[in-house]
């Protein structure tokens, strides 16, 4: 779970810097979702019952991958997209793949919670990335506003986008517990 957490850091903090047209992350979400495809995997060898929820996640994530690699490029070479139009439709994809993804590695450990009565806080879990979705998806219907509350978008995304980081903090060292506790290692 430890790939999850760092991989998360990395795909929920968007700290950009301007580049040409753009902005670039300083922690490309792509290199996230590819810590978190890790991860996913890493867990499913430790628990041999999460494949079935894993495999679609693992899925989105690659399509995540791929999302911010296309977007990496964007920016490098000054490509623009369209109008607001595309960048809000690219938006929501994003969106829903992100719910997506992490649905099902939530679903993973509600299972493993319920299956081997660990307490790991999935509902905390699912609860705190349904906030953290729902802020990324209103910052999107916010950019056909434009000025400042773009701004305060990205600092609520930030704060909320920082207590999922937390909640999932706390389900791994729960997480690791658990394991621990189970193997004897």
């Amino acid at each position: 779970m430890t790939w999850i957490l760092i991989g998360s850091v990395f795909a929920v903090l968007n700290f950009n810097i301007p580049f040409g047209p753009g902005a670039i992350g300083i922690l490309p979400d792509f290199l996230g979702y590819i810590l978190i495809i890790f991860g996913m995997l890493f867990m499913e060898r430790q628990v041999d019952y999460l494949s079935g929820h894993f495999k679609k996640s693992i899925r989105f994530a690659a399509v995540l991958v791929l999302m911010g690699v296309v977007d990496y490029v964007r920016v490098l070479t000054g490509w623009n997209m369209g109008g607001l139009e595309i960048l809000i439709l690219w938006g929501t994809a994003q969106a829903f793949l992100i719910f997506s993804c992490w649905q099902g590695i939530i679903f993973g450990i509600a299972e493993i919670q319920k299956r081997e009565e660990a307490e790991l806080k999935a509902k905390a879990l699912l609860k705190a990335m349904s906030i953290m979705v729902l802020v990324k998806a209103l910052h999107i219907v916010m950019l056909t506003f434009g000025g400042l509350i773009i701004q305060v978008c990205v600092v609520i995304e930030v704060i909320v986008g920082l207590s999922f980081i937390i909640q999932i903090f706390y389900t791994k060292r729960r997480y690791d517990r658990f394991y621990k506790e189970r193997t004897g290692v």
